[in-house]
């Protein structure tokens, strides 16, 4: 069965906007960042990729970047042993949903912006 991507997408934007998706930043998970690697072939940026464990697998946000380009993959993991393990996307599709998605997720963390801002306002 062919899943719609976008639909994917939009299904853990709703749950991460939703505060039901714990995301983890992937470099804390050397093997599925070790198998994700392998798929998309190129090294990953630690502050832009990340994963969120679903039932007994894993959903991959990869950011990679070739050249002077970002690339942003989705890759499912039905389980980490799994076989049948599938990048969603191809480089240029959903580029702009996955980026929603990603700053969704980012937002999870502690960052600088916020550290100071938070600063600024107990003057």
């Amino acid at each position: 069965m062919q899943h719609d991507v976008k639909s994917v997408i939009d299904k853990l934007i709703y749950l991460t906007k939703g505060n039901k998706a714990e995301w983890q930043y992937l470099d804390q998970y050397p093997t599925l960042a070790d198998k994700s690697k392998t798929i998309i072939r190129t090294a990953f940026v630690p502050r832009g990729s990340f994963y969120i464990n679903i039932s007994n697998g894993y959903m991959v946000l990869y950011e990679a970047q070739y050249s002077n380009s970002i690339y942003l993959h989705m890759i499912a993991f039905p389980t980490i042993d799994a076989k049948d393990v599938q990048a969603l996307n191809t480089y240029s599709e959903c580029q702009e949903d996955i980026l929603r998605l990603q700053n969704l997720v980012k937002k999870q963390f502690p960052n600088v912006d916020d550290f100071l801002d938070n600063i600024l306002s107990d003057s």
